[in-house]
């Protein structure tokens, strides 16, 4: 096997859930769909969400929220 296929063989370790995936048993259904909208857009920015979740009480750091956008998070 290659180097290629090794990489692709390569799984994210599920578990846990990251602290967005945390963040996100904490809030309501409206607030969920609302962070899912704003993840799925890619013109605000992980740094924007993060500011402001933080200003309603939820500290999470943007490479947290960038990661679970990606799916490279714990979260399953």
């Amino acid at each position: 096997m290659g180097l290629l296929d090794d990489m692709r063989a390569e799984k994210i370790v599920k578990g846990p859930p990251c602290s967005v995936g945390i963040m996100l048993e904490s809030m309501t259904a409206q607030e969920q769909e609302e962070f899912a909208s704003a993840c799925a857009d890619s013109t605000i920015a992980s740094s924007v969400i993060a500011r402001v979740l933080a200003r309603r009480g939820h500290e999470v750091r943007k490479e947290s929220i960038r990661r679970h956008r990606k799916g490279e998070c714990r979260c399953e």
